[in-house]
């Protein structure tokens, strides 16, 4: 019998709920706070995890990144539940690695539906997953230990599809399933191609695959595998969507939104040069690999030969960098504060012109974010002083800007403009041009 956490503010929606799931045979637990759901997800490992936004103590984000932080919680399925007016921190929680939401008030139905699909795609019975037929996250780990174990050097690649749950919203989970099982297909036929020695393909949860093999052969197996899956793009998508280069559609608020079509992003590490002391850090330097090449357009491959702390000195070197973010928006720097933090980047942080100048002078950043939406001082006026003075001039500033203000801002001294709204992907691209150019 499988596990769900419910940890859910509202006790009549808990109890309804809990109703409804008991009737399809899951064991259900309760929590109505942040820390008793960590405990509960600890200690009972559940499979799935309905937690709310607005939780006391520890928010739903917060519970969901101390999930993923853990490979043997790697698994757990998190759905947040969120309210109108929460896009921004929507967005928080899909970073911090949630698998899906919904907004309040909830549709039980509805959730009850999701969360069977998500079962059945997630799956991990006997060590195999029943919509592709690949070993589960359990022989996945089971394989990379015994190669650890047995000092072996080996390549380890964490495969992910972006922009996913966007798909899922628009063509439906059935089409969904199908792009998984596309996946898995595309993915054994890489291998065929490529014959590596040592291969292994397991299916860790929904659109995450991971692939073992030895490290002469993984640049190859990665090239193959994105040119498999950019010849099977016409397969996925109307062909209007194809023309246009992303899905326009009306999200759960109302709102026509636009998403970039599907990429696959590729972290691969291997043990050639430095091994690693256990499962854990194998594949929490597998997602670290696959998330830096998330930040990069379209299907990419991030590689790394020289192990877990080949990663480590890697995001060291980033961390030396800091990143000063100028808006007087809140919620804005704090979301931006977030991501460039989970990049490795040290973030300084100011609400005013002259505040900016002020942090500049005692402790000069290597890249500067300024936006112009309301700061007290003209943000061109401000742009423009920083770059007359001797100890800004030489740092770059990216200035985030409406399209009519583009002009202004190359004019004022910006090194780069970017409009808004722009993805975090494109912003990450534009820190690593000024700071960690290839």
């Amino acid at each position: 019998m499988k596990k769900i956490l419910l940890a859910i503010v509202d006790k009549d929606v808990r109890r309804l709920l809990k109703f409804k799931l008991s009737k399809q045979n899951y064991y259900v637990l309760l929590s109505s706070s942040g820390e008793r759901a960590v405990e509960l997800v600890e200690s009972e490992r559940p499979a799935m995890v309905i937690v709310d936004s607005s939780l006391p103590g520890l928010d739903g984000y917060e519970i969901c990144r101390q999930i993923r932080r853990q490979s043997r919680l790697s698994h757990t399925l998190v759905i947040f539940l969120t309210i109108f007016g929460e896009e921004l921190k929507f967005r928080e929680g899909l970073e911090r690695g949630a698998d899906d939401y919904m907004l309040k008030p909830v549709d039980l139905e509805q959730l009850v539906n999701r969360i069977n699909v998500l079962m059945r795609r997630n799956s991990a019975e006997d060590g195999q997953s029943p919509l592709t037929g690949l070993p589960g996250p359990a022989s996945l780990q089971r394989e990379i230990k015994r190669r650890i174990d047995w000092q072996e050097k080996f390549a380890l690649c964490a495969l992910n599809l972006d922009h996913f749950r966007a798909y899922n919203e628009v063509y439906g989970f059935d089409f969904g399933d199908r792009v998984i099982r596309h996946l898995a297909e595309n993915l054994t036929r890489a291998r065929e191609k490529v014959k590596p020695k040592g291969f292994y393909l397991g299916h860790m949860r929904a659109d995450t695959f991971f692939v073992l093999l030895k490290p002469s052969y993984v640049e190859r197996y990665c090239q193959e595998a994105i040119h498999s899956f950019e010849r099977l793009r016409p397969e996925l998508f109307t062909r209007t969507d194809l023309e246009r280069g992303h899905i326009v559609t009306a999200d759960r608020t109302g709102r026509t939104r636009r998403f970039a079509l599907l990429a696959l992003s590729i972290g691969a590490i291997t043990s050639e040069r430095r091994s690693f002391k256990c499962v854990q850090e194998a594949m929490d330097a597998a997602f670290w690999a696959m998330h830096k090449a998330k930040a990069r357009w379209g299907s990419n491959c991030y590689l790394r030969r020289d192990g877990a702390m080949g990663l480590i000195e890697a995001r060291d070197n980033g961390g030396s960098k800091k990143i000063l973010v100028v808006d007087d928006d809140s919620l804005s720097r704090r979301l931006l504060k977030l991501k460039l933090e989970k990049e490795g980047y040290s973030v300084q942080m100011a609400t005013t012109g002259p505040q900016a100048v002020e942090i500049i002078r005692e402790d000069p950043p290597d890249l500067i974010f300024l936006s112009d939406s309301t700061l007290e001082t003209d943000s061109y006026q401000t742009v423009f002083c920083l770059k007359k003075d001797v100890r800004a001039a030489r740092i770059p500033l990216v200035i985030l800007t409406s399209s009519a203000g583009q002009e202004r801002g190359w004019m004022a001294g910006a090194d780069d403009c970017l409009v808004k709204p722009c993805s975090f992907k494109y912003l990450i691209r534009k820190a690593e041009k000024y700071l960690e150019p290839v």
